[in-house]
């Protein structure tokens, strides 16, 4: 592989990956993609200090779309039971809805409709 190609992995891509990762996380602040943030600042700084750009960036960028994509959210609220998944609810809860969400039948998302179905609970 030539150098300009090389250098254009190293110095344009990986920064470029980090940035957009760090916007998606901006609009979609969810603690699982959290994950994909923390990864791509890593492999920022390996490809930056590093060797094989090409691999790792295309590892980091597959572990991005994937965790991005994938339906499922961590929560660190205390919900009773073992850790679990359990059903995201969205809108206007009932009193019986808020009360079973207390004992951890299913997580209250909140009004507006998410695009996570799964939460996995402590």
């Amino acid at each position: 592989m030539s150098f300009a190609l090389k250098n254009s992995f190293r110095y344009i891509l990986s920064p470029l990956l980090f940035v957009g990762t760090m916007l998606w996380w901006g609009v979609h602040p969810r603690l699982f993609t959290f994950l994909p943030l923390l990864i791509s600042l890593i492999t920022l700084l390996i490809i930056l200090f590093g060797r094989r750009p090409i691999k790792l960036f295309g590892g980091c960028l597959f572990f991005v779309l994937l965790t991005t994509w994938v339906p499922v959210d961590i929560s660190l609220v205390d919900v009773p039971g073992p850790p679990r998944f359990i059903p995201m609810v969205y809108g206007l809860p009932t009193k019986e809805a808020m009360e079973e969400a207390e004992r951890g039948k299913f997580y209250l998302g909140g009004c507006i409709l998410g695009e996570v179905g799964w939460m996995l609970v402590w």
